[in-house]
């Protein structure tokens, strides 16, 4: 299966590290095993594909799943309803059935699915070309990025003494994940002179994620910093910045607009045990 279009930039990123072991792939499916997740990934061309090879493969062993999800046509006659009623995308998709997500996690139990929106740091005119990170004008931006107002926020990378506080403030992971993330090196505090004003990191598949700012802090730009530095961070190892969202959350959808991330066409689905 090509996996080259933006749409599979987790298998990119994965596959590129040297962490991926390709279990099965032919022209409708790959399904892949990354040793630093423990997770497993799946792309296919549809439903029947992506049933198909989990039937084959899928164990009470996997703890991880995730599946790049394929497209879903609506029937002209219901897209026109929704589209008259100005309706959110994720909102009109439900009314084509369940996602292959939903078919996985309850046919195989797995808590979930969450259902997410893909977001990636690249050229917005070369979606099919993921070996192209930016134009030159993108990447003069990404460059700039920690520069403009450099003063207003500096970060270090958060150590094993930075772990209770941040197991006190996140918790939509384990606290074995992240301390796996912390002893890796892939979480970063942002400071406001000497006041601790946030974190982020970047999840053990590769994308960004864990942006969290003190209640006291927010609203004042600190989050759309944090990212920025993180973006670049992430750009000086060879590798796309990109980050998953969850389909109704509105305040992080438009972050990544914001920051000029591209968001790609298909969803992805996380499941778990």
């Amino acid at each position: 299966m090509d996996i080259s279009s933006i749409e599979y930039v987790v298998f990119q990123h994965i596959m590129k590290r040297g962490t991926g072991k390709i279990i099965e792939e032919n022209d409708n499916y790959l399904l892949i095993f990354d040793s630093v997740s423990e997770g497993y990934y799946l792309a296919c061309v549809d439903h029947e594909s992506g049933m198909k090879i989990l039937d084959k493969y899928i164990t009470k062993d996997w703890k991880l799943l995730m599946v790049t999800e394929p497209e879903r046509k609506m029937p002209a006659e219901k897209f026109r309803v929704y589209e008259a009623k100005e309706t959110l995308v994720n909102e009109a998709m439900k009314a084509v059935g369940a996602s292959l997500g939903k078919k996985a996690a309850g046919k195989y139990d797995f808590n979930g699915p969450m259902e997410c929106y893909q977001f990636a740091f690249i050229n917005a005119d070369g979606e099919d070309e993921a070996g192209k990170l930016l134009s030159e004008m993108a990447e003069d931006e990404a460059n700039e990025m920690t520069e403009e107002e450099g003063d207003l926020l500096s970060v270090r990378v958060a150590d094993e003494n930075d772990f209770s506080m941040l197991s006190a403030n996140y918790n939509l992971i384990s606290k074995e994940e992240l301390k796996d993330l912390v002893m890796q090196g892939n979480i970063l505090l942002g400071y406001d002179e000497d006041r601790l004003v946030g974190f982020i990191g970047q999840h053990h598949e590769g994308s960004m994620g864990l942006l969290y700012i003190f209640p006291e802090y927010r609203k004042k730009g600190y989050g759309s910093r944090l990212e920025q530095v993180m973006i670049k961070k992430i750009r000086k190892t060879g590798f796309i910045p990109y980050c998953h969202v969850i389909t109704d959350n509105k305040a992080s959808i438009r972050l990544q607009k914001g920051l000029g991330l591209v968001q790609t066409k298909k969803t992805v689905s996380w499941m778990w045990r």
